[in-house]
């Protein structure tokens, strides 16, 4: 996201000062992943640390940065929500839950 924004930090210390200001919390908002990968320029292998944000707090940075990116972001969020609207007051809907459960309901 950082890079896609033209942001000029490093991404981990873009990310986790965004963490910071924003008062994300782990396991609510956002979780880490430590990866092993194959180092770019040198031989071997590096750690590095993976965010996988909440929509929400993905938007939420995207609205930050204050530029076209974030403008889009914003855009096709209130879509999604005007989407979801117009699927309840149709009555399609009776149940939309974003999560990793996708498409389940709270009962199965």
């Amino acid at each position: 996201m950082s890079e896609a924004q033209g942001v000029q930090t490093p991404f981990h210390k873009w990310i986790e000062r965004r963490i910071e200001e924003c008062r994300f919390k782990q396991d609510v908002d956002f979780i880490c992943v430590d990866k092993i990968v194959r180092a770019a320029n040198v031989t071997g292998k590096q750690r590095v640390k993976e965010y996988h944000l909440t929509f929400e707090a993905g938007k939420h940075l995207a609205m930050m940065e204050r530029n076209e990116i974030g403008k889009a972001v914003r855009d096709f969020s209130t879509w999604i929500k005007d989407r979801i609207e117009e699927c309840r007051f149709k009555g399609g809907v009776d149940y939309v839950e974003f999560s990793p459960n996708l498409g389940k309901t709270p009962s199965g």
